[in-house]
């Protein structure tokens, strides 16, 4: 019998040579825009600046473009740079059965190792799609188990996901695709005790750039474990209580790829539209319709409740937060800033919002627990007002994004809207129009233009 890796690999190059899905392509262009949209805005990051400026002394080849950074770098050095810039704000993309963010560090590796190959736009689609789709399986197999022993899986999962990449648009062989994965598998790490740190997206970049050093290095021979998913200590063993390919249906689901015969996981990706953790984003869409719906004002609440799953209070567990990085992982935050403002926007999480005294006093009547049943996108926003009434709120956010026609219909507002002010109109429209008609360009080169 062959092993998890060796039968992943065959079963994705299968796909690669055959018949990537249409509504897989089309998802991997939302998730491309997202992931530039969010990239762009997160320039403003003083971690960015930190790990560019700190790069930049090594003066690498001008390979691949730092994006929005004015300057070119080797490929892994874009990629990590351009990874942790995508996942500054904590507002990029969300899969909720693998428990990861999986575009940014896919994107950015692939975008990188394809400017620098002058690969076409649908190689690049379909790269992104296929890598995607490999971490998000590997994901679903070793969580809940994964993510609750305290892994980060963009920075786990993440290094799966760009090595493929990587791997598909170098034309890696099979056994060197295995290789790869074994070099990148070993290097999966980044821990949930960095939340709230500039750390956190630093596992995006790392990913990236370590998912094609992985790449560089098995295409030039360099060995590693031959199932370092399904080895006695690979990443399933150790990193999970028990791998769900270890089971007959589940080791169906890691390897059948066939066009029709299942839907691909990555159809269940979500967006958020508020730069904070995704544990926040529906009890901040719950508050913002009570507010819509009544007219509220902060000055009306005599209390506010949040009820959201197990995982959202286990991961957004920070209850007074003191600078506007804490203040993403804070429920209460999440519930006074929605309520008092309106709005959850990357300005809107600074040191000095986060001290107002009217937040903190909203933050005071907040009261944050687990709801019955509600899946990790739910959330139920409940106020009771000064004078007496009760007000209550359901928000399930994968009633958004079914198909793809419906996550670009998130995906194109919000990247006009965290854009706006950041490039130009003419370069907005450009860029969602470049995006839009990827899989018929013969190059990357004038989406590429847009980001330097």
């Amino acid at each position: 019998m062959k092993s998890v890796t060796a039968e992943f690999v065959q079963a994705l190059t299968a796909a690669r040579a055959g018949h990537v899905p249409q509504e897989a392509i089309d998802t991997a262009k939302a998730c491309l825009l997202d992931t530039l949209g969010v990239a762009a805005a997160g320039q403003s990051q003083e971690l960015v600046d930190i790990l560019d400026k700190t790069l930049a002394v090594f003066e690498g080849a001008p390979q691949a473009t730092l994006w929005r950074r004015g300057r070119r770098g080797p490929m892994h050095e874009a990629a990590l740079v351009n990874g942790a810039a995508a996942h500054a704000l904590d507002f990029d993309d969300m899969h909720i059965a693998s428990a990861m963010h999986p575009s940014a560090p896919v994107v950015a590796a692939a975008l990188a190792v394809a400017e620098h190959a002058r690969k076409s736009g649908i190689e690049l689609l379909r790269a992104i799609a296929l890598g995607i789709e490999a971490e998000i399986r590997i994901g679903a197999a070793v969580n809940p188990s994964h993510y609750k022993r305290g892994w980060h899986a963009t920075g786990t999962l993440g290094h799966f996901g760009a090595a493929i990449a990587a791997s598909v648009l170098m034309g890696l062989s099979d056994e060197q695709t295995v290789a790869a994965l074994g070099i990148a598998g070993t290097q999966a790490c980044g821990l949930k005790e960095t939340f709230g740190t500039m750390t956190k997206p630093l596992h995006a970049g790392l990913a990236a750039r370590n998912g094609i050093m992985a790449a560089l290095l098995a295409a030039r021979g360099f060995t590693s474990a031959s199932d370092i998913l399904g080895g006695s200590y690979g990443f399933g063993a150790v990193s999970s209580d028990d791998p769900a390919w270890n089971k007959p249906a589940w080791r169906f689901a890691l390897t059948d790829w066939s066009v029709g015969s299942r839907p691909w996981s990555m159809y269940g990706i979500l967006y958020k539209t508020h730069a904070s953790s995704f544990c926040t984003q529906a009890l901040i869409e719950a508050v913002l319709a009570l507010r819509a719906q009544h007219g509220l004002r902060a000055d009306q609440v005599h209390s506010m409740r949040g009820e959201v799953s197990r995982n959202s209070i286990e991961n957004a567990r920070i209850a007074e937060p003191n600078t506007g990085m804490e203040a993403k992982f804070s429920l209460p935050h999440a519930m006074a800033q929605a309520l008092a403002y309106g709005q959850a926007r990357a300005e809107d999480f600074t040191d000095a919002r986060v001290r107002e005294p009217g937040l903190r006093s909203l933050r005071a009547l907040t009261a944050i627990s687990e709801g019955s049943g509600l899946a990790w996108p739910e959330a139920i926003a409940t106020i009771h007002t000064a004078s007496g009434q009760t007000l209550r709120q359901h928000v399930d956010l994968r009633q958004r994004s079914a198909t793809a026609k419906d996550k670009w219909a998130v995906v194109e507002p919000k990247f006009m809207s965290i854009t706006a002010g950041l490039l130009k109109p003419d370069a907005q429209s450009g860029m969602v129009q470049a995006v839009q008609t990827l899989d018929e360009a013969s190059s990357i080169e004038q989406l590429m233009k847009y980001m330097a």
